[in-house]
């Protein structure tokens, strides 16, 4: 790309930064209805769980399925309110630009494991990546960014496992006779 070409890209890229905040806050919109969804999901499988692993003489895998519903969207929901919450500390150019990648990462994971128990929050998350994926190219342009790759994956899996980690803390805790291998693994 020849010098005029790269001056002219930058300062459309800069006319664009202000279209930046009201994606931004639509985005983050999105995310907090499809985090909430997730939650409202979870606590009435929660409660389904219980109620099956309170009756007696049950089919264990009656309960192990209902528990898997629940974890699902326990995960989705963690998962989205971390890479939210990652997204929220972004307060630059360059902090935006090296933050979006794994958060879009996180989200798009959410979204596509979390659409067996709940395809509205997950078409939300789906939309909310989006966004966020442009938000991701223009900020890079207007800062001149480079994103890293190998480290953005290292950064969404450790987002992933941390969620998984709460997530199956907290099932333990909630149903301390089941077995959580027989879940299966969370998220391939």
């Amino acid at each position: 790309m020849g010098a005029q070409s790269h001056k002219l890209v930058l300062e459309t890229a800069k006319s664009q930064g202000a279209t930046l905040v009201p994606r931004l806050h639509r985005a983050s919109h999105i995310l907090k209805c499809a985090i909430s969804e997730l939650e409202v999901t979870q606590r009435r499988a929660s409660r389904i769980s219980k109620k099956l692993g309170s009756q007696e003489g049950i089919d264990p895998s009656i309960l192990v399925d209902a528990v898997s519903a629940e974890r699902l969207a326990a995960l989705a929901a963690v998962s989205a309110q971390m890479a939210h919450t990652e997204l929220r500390g972004a307060d630059s150019m360059r902090s935006l630009a090296w933050a979006l990648p794994p958060v879009i990462s996180v989200i798009r994971a959410a979204g596509s494991q979390s659409h067996s128990v709940e395809p509205d929050a997950s078409a939300m998350l789906c939309e909310a990546a989006a966004i966020l994926g442009s938000i991701a190219v223009d900020a890079a342009l207007i800062d001149g960014a480079q994103v890293r790759y190998d480290v953005c994956v290292g950064r969404s899996a450790d987002i992933i496992e941390r969620a998984k980690l709460i997530v199956d803390s907290k099932l333990s805790k909630s149903y301390p006779k089941l077995d959580l291998a027989r879940l299966g693994s969370a998220w391939a």
